[in-house]
């Protein structure tokens, strides 16, 4: 729908042109570092209608997980407001991004720097990485016995100019020092993403199409769940990578086209 603060030319049109013919458009994305109700007014920038119930975010679904899960201890935060915004919702006592900024110390941090009635770190994207952050909530995992979940796994992300480190690579440097993997990957390709769809909004998967332009996220994340697949090509997967695809793989769409915009012409 769009590329960092740039819209792609004909989505909102494409969207408008879907609703128009009685399609239900929910709008699904890994993006942790914004909340639902954050993406309902990006979207409205870009001229998109949507309500807060028609977002589904990596974050929201994580606070989902810990929900279904029963956890109500205090939570770690690696990651942004939306995570945060999410937490708070859903009435979960958290912390984490008052580290921002803050130099650290390693002669001075113990076991004593850290709460013991943390007992779950939530580790999503985060612009405001530093090596405090990553010290607690490597500690909280590793000296708390903390439950470890995470947002997703996008180890990229396509910035205006250029690909950037996504969360999953700062995740992973987490998941290095604990030795641990996280309990489960709350976001796109899981299969706890497409059953929180399934249980808030009623989707038949089966009836369904799964728009997007990562290979190893999107694609994957419909045809595991039993969706249609349709790549756009106006994010960071090349003709190249799509071409290399063997038959049978799981990234392997089942549509494409260019972009949201032709999309909304075949409409």
């Amino acid at each position: 729908l769009w590329r960092e603060t740039t819209p792609i030319p004909g989505a909102a049109e494409a969207v408008a042109t879907l609703k128009k013919a009685g399609k239900r458009v929910v709008f699904v994305t890994n993006n942790s570092t914004k909340s639902r109700a954050m993406y309902v007014a990006k979207l409205a920038e870009f001229g998109i209608d949507a309500a807060k119930e028609d977002i589904v975010t990596s974050a929201y679904c994580a606070v989902s997980y810990l929900k279904k899960v029963g956890y109500e201890g205090k939570v770690y935060m690696f990651g942004e407001i939306g995570l945060s915004v999410e937490l708070e919702e859903a009435g979960f006592e958290h912390m984490g991004m008052e580290d921002n900024g803050k130099a650290f110390d390693a002669a001075a941090f113990d076991q004593s720097c850290l709460d013991p009635a943390v007992k779950c770190v939530v580790a999503g994207s985060d612009k405001q990485i530093n090596y405090l952050k990553l010290a607690k909530a490597c500690g909280y995992i590793r000296c708390n016995d903390a439950r470890f979940v995470i947002t997703n796994k996008d180890y990229t992300f396509p910035g205006a100019k250029m690909t950037l480190p996504g969360g999953g690579a700062l995740i992973s440097a987490i998941e290095m020092c604990v030795d641990k993997p996280a309990e489960v990957v709350a976001g796109k390709p899981s299969a706890h993403m497409m059953e929180q769809i399934v249980h808030d909004l009623g989707i038949t998967p089966s009836r369904t199409v799964m728009v997007g332009d990562r290979l190893d996220t999107d694609i994957r994340f419909g045809n595991r769940g039993g969706t249609q697949s349709l790549l756009v090509m106006t994010g960071v997967t090349t003709e190249e990578a799509l071409a290399a695809l063997d038959a049978g793989d799981d990234r392997e769409p089942s549509l494409v086209c260019e972009s949201m915009g032709e999309l909304g012409e075949l409409a």
